[in-house]
């Protein structure tokens, strides 16, 4: 992400929006939602495009599909994250909590099935002694709350405004 670049303002750029609002006049303030939302947007794409290349994928190559499915959620949480929460980080710490908002879908069952699927990616692109019947969900379970959550995700964040 090159600089000057909206997120790397501040750590929450929803709050930070809500803190300028006595300061800013409103056209400055939708041009800073205009910028949390198109980047909502291309984080979702973004998550969509791997979750894409992982269903054309043969089961054959388990380990690239359930890598790739993984980001895919990642990133589709992590769109639904910073439009919702205006939660944006790059750290390795992003990827060991997933926080939903309270009014997405399910969040408690999709937060603890996403540790699951880590953990699936995990063994996937490190452990070289894994096999495919040792990933905790499986390649078909890892396609359906793939699936579900990529569609979640899609209907909550048009719900929010976001055209997708």
């Amino acid at each position: 992400m090159k600089k000057p670049h909206l997120l790397k303002i501040s750590s929450n750029p929803i709050e930070m929006k809500e803190n300028l609002t006595a300061i800013l006049p409103d056209d400055s303030i939708k041009l800073i939602q205009k910028e949390i939302d198109e980047n909502a947007k291309e984080l979702f794409l973004l998550g969509e495009s791997h979750y894409k290349f992982a269903k054309k994928l043969s089961n054959n190559n388990w380990r690239q599909k359930v890598s790739r499915y993984y980001y895919g959620v990642f990133n589709v949480l992590r769109a639904v994250r910073l439009l919702s929460l205006g939660i944006y980080r790059t750290d390795v710490s992003d990827h060991k909590s997933i926080k939903l908002p309270s009014d997405f879908p399910n969040y408690i069952v999709y937060a603890k099935q996403c540790g699951s699927l880590r953990d699936d990616r995990n063994l996937a692109d490190y452990d070289h002694t894994g096999s495919v019947g040792d990933l905790i969900l499986g390649l078909n379970d890892t396609l359906m709350l793939s699936e579900e959550i990529v569609e979640a995700s899609r209907t909550y964040l048009n719900s929010r405004g976001l055209n997708l």
